[in-house]
């Protein structure tokens, strides 16, 4: 459970690292209109690897097997998907997911930033009185946890009811992936698995 917990808490240094210097360095020299663009971007992808993670833990293995069976492409990777729910439900939900919102509450106090600075040197250009900075900030800053918490528990019914169809679309993205890669993804452990991660790796070459 140690080594556990200093691994994911290593990736999420290194991946909020990274993500955090690309969204806001992007956003820091642009106009307050395009960082609310980014800003929703990464609110949107958080959202999306919560529902992957909650239709992960939801879906079954059953409906995929005569798929799999009969070579139909992305159903042995949703079956593989759903071997490694757990991994594959902390990455999405704990990791990447709890990052981007992070990373997302973080822009929305830089673009209330902006705001505040672009409204400096241009007019106010709705009806009544210019806003303070604070109140600025406090809004912006509520926008974006509206959009957060709303959007992962109005789109959580979806993932659990749709489950088999998210997983399906996520095992076809990593089967287009796998190609690409010329390797199989998310293996199962032991000598049997690497067996099948060798047949899978034939599959996938010409």
């Amino acid at each position: 459970m140690g080594k556990r917990f200093a691994v994911m808490g290593a990736v999420a240094f290194v991946t909020s690292l990274v993500l955090s210097g690309i969204t806001q360095g992007a956003a820091a020299g642009l106009s307050p209109a395009v960082a609310g663009l980014i800003l929703v971007l990464v609110i949107a992808s958080g959202i999306g690897f919560d529902v992957v993670g909650v239709a992960t833990t939801t879906a079954s293995e059953k409906p995929f097997h005569a798929l799999a069976s009969d070579r139909v492409a992305g159903a042995t990777q949703a079956v593989r998907l759903l071997r490694r729910r757990d991994l594959v439900a902390t990455v999405t939900n704990d990791v990447i997911g709890d990052i981007l919102g992070t990373i997302g509450g973080a822009m929305g106090a830089t673009l209330a930033l902006q705001l505040s600075l672009w409204l400096a040197e241009h007019p106010w250009p709705l009806p009544g009185p210019r806003p303070e900075r604070v109140l600025l900030s406090i809004l912006v800053v509520a926008c974006t946890a509206a959009l957060t918490v709303g959007g992962k528990a109005g789109l959580k019914r979806v993932a659990i009811h749709r489950s088999h169809e998210i997983v399906f679309a996520v095992g076809r993205a990593m089967a287009v992936l796998e190609r690409w890669l010329g390797r199989p993804l998310l293996l199962e452990r032991g000598r049997s698995a690497r067996r099948k991660g060798r047949r899978a790796l034939r599959r996938l070459q010409p």
